[in-house]
């Protein structure tokens, strides 16, 4: 067989999207309960490439959505060793070597992570 018989593999069109439309699919993902996988297949894409589109659009956070709000916190000074005692399920406390922050309800994890992150800084 010689070199002009090897059948050579064409080489495959990219696909070419414009900015309105990748905006478009990118908007669609950032709607509430959105699944980025089932929104790339919707629209033939790979859910790859429409996460980074995201990323690259400067969506891979919902800029539409509200800062978070940070709960409000009591720090108290700590419970004598004989008054340790389970917190409920919806109280997180965390001890420090001079105080404990106590939080109730279920906090955004976004808003306790900013808590955490000024705590430890």
């Amino acid at each position: 067989m010689s070199d002009s018989t090897i059948l050579k593999p064409t080489p495959t069109q990219r696909k070419r999207y414009s900015l309105a439309f990748k905006q478009q699919v990118v908007q669609q993902t950032m709607e509430p309960r959105a699944s980025l996988a089932r929104i790339a297949r919707e629209h033939g894409l790979n859910a790859n490439m429409l996460s980074n589109w995201r990323r690259r659009l400067g969506h891979a956070t919902n800029s539409t959505m509200p800062a978070p709000v940070l709960l409000p916190i009591q720090i108290q000074a700590p419970l004598p060793a004989a008054g340790d005692s389970m917190p409920s399920a919806n109280c997180l406390e965390i001890d420090f070597p001079s105080a404990r922050l106590t939080i109730h309800g279920c906090p955004n994890q976004d808003a306790l992570r900013l808590v955490l992150q000024v705590l430890i800084s």
